[in-house]
């Protein structure tokens, strides 16, 4: 599960994201490749070339969306008993989305002809992202996944994405024969499947590009207490022994945003510049993960906390320095759920108002103090002025 809703919801937030990344698919296919004759792959690719074919026999009344249908229809009911349950359902949800959505944007007139590498860019980015979206919550478009599939059960040590790529480049191959320019449209077919699968790889691993480090040292409380500090971030510590000199290491684990690694490598050459680090790329983070915009944010609010307790606003009167402050922005986290930016300057000011009003409060009970001590030292001189008084009354 990629958005959190409740259980009972979460069907019907898959079956909409399925048809609404196949409304994508179909509009890319239909305005970007199927004009220019330029291949998808795949069963849709196979149906563009038999649609080709028909339309120079002079059968003008059948689409790609039918051939695809009835292609797609003919494979799910060979392969059914192969599918699981649920990939069953959602292949057959994507087979009929993509194929009306095929079918309602060919009937839609075309409101531009785009030349070939205008629509491989731009016909590989969102296919790309339409098939990412199918795939990411869990659907299909039948096709080539379902022979996978089917080789799958017969043959379990058979690779899915190897049969994928080899009925791919099946279909590419056939558009040398099928179509006369095939030659000259290859290269343009071969940048638009090169940017849809860097686009589907993307929108599967998601957004949230990180550095996985692992650093091996012997000073594991400095080096994790450091990027903590500095980075906000933690580190997962295990004991390691290094073989190469036979001793005892520490090893500590940390993911940090792609914006924070110049820092990661100055705090380990700092504080252990014999430490053993590599990094690799991470594209997808599911649990807890703050994002660059929060980081800054505690840091942000840490560095006010800060200033607050060294009194820096109240010694220098940020009214004063209106012209430094004018441009630049905090974050204020108001509550958990709610947080604003606002100007740097305006929060100096809230701060050095809160602080002018705490010290009148202290100053309040102290004046109170006095003036009660002040009270108590006349009551007291007057108490002894009387005793006094009523000693000399007696003695007389």
């Amino acid at each position: 599960m990629y958005i959190n809703v409740n259980k009972k919801w979460q069907p019907i937030l898959d079956g909409a994201m399925i048809v609404f990344g196949c409304f994508i698919m179909g509009f890319a296919f239909s305005t970007f490749f199927e004009p220019n004759n330029i291949s998808t792959g795949g069963f849709s690719g196979i149906a563009m070339m038999i649609n080709s074919l028909l339309h120079k026999a002079g059968v003008k009344f059948i689409n790609s969306s039918i051939i695809y249908l009835v292609m797609n229809l003919i494979l799910y009911l060979i392969a059914v008993k192969s599918l699981g349950r649920r990939f069953a359902i959602t292949a057959l949800l994507g087979i009929g989305a993509f194929s009306g959505a095929m079918q309602i944007f060919a009937l839609i007139p075309k409101f531009a002809n785009f030349d070939l590498i205008i629509s491989a860019l731009f016909g590989g980015v969102t296919l790309g992202f339409g098939v990412g979206l199918v795939v990411r919550f869990g659907g299909s478009t039948g096709g080539s996944d379902m022979i996978a599939c089917m080789v799958r059960k017969k043959h379990p040590k058979a690779h899915v994405g190897r049969i994928v790529v080899l009925i791919d480049i099946f279909v590419v191959a056939m558009t040398l024969v099928v179509y006369k320019n095939g030659v000259e449209l290859l290269p343009y077919t071969i940048i638009a499947l090169a940017i849809n699968s860097f686009m589907v790889d993307y929108v599967i691993d998601g957004y949230k590009q990180a550095k996985a480090y692992t650093i091996i040292t012997t000073k594991p409380k400095e080096v994790s207490q450091g990027i903590k500090d500095t980075l906000y971030r933690s580190c997962t510590m295990s004991n390691v022994k290094g073989m190469y000199d036979d001793s005892d290491k520490t090893c500590l684990v940390c993911l940090i945003g792609k914006y924070q690694v110049g820092t990661m490598k100055q705090i380990i050459i700092e504080i252990d510049p014999k430490a053993f680090v590599y990094a690799v790329p991470v594209h997808e983070i599911i649990g807890e993960w703050r994002t660059d915009s929060q980081i800054r944010a505690i840091h942000h609010n840490g560095k006010n906390e800060q200033l607050t307790k060294n009194g820096f606003f109240s010694k220098f009167r940020l009214r004063k320095k209106k012209n430094d402050l004018q441009d630049e922005k905090v974050e204020v986290v108001l509550d958990e759920n709610l947080t604003v930016t606002q100007d740097l300057q305006e929060v100096a000011e809230i701060q050095v108002e809160i602080q002018e009003k705490e010290e009148v409060a202290e100053k309040k009970p102290a004046k109170r103090k006095k003036v009660e001590s002040l009270k108590t030292e006349e009551n007291a001189q007057q108490t002894t002025k009387k005793t006094r008084a009523k000693k000399n009354d007696e003695k007389k």
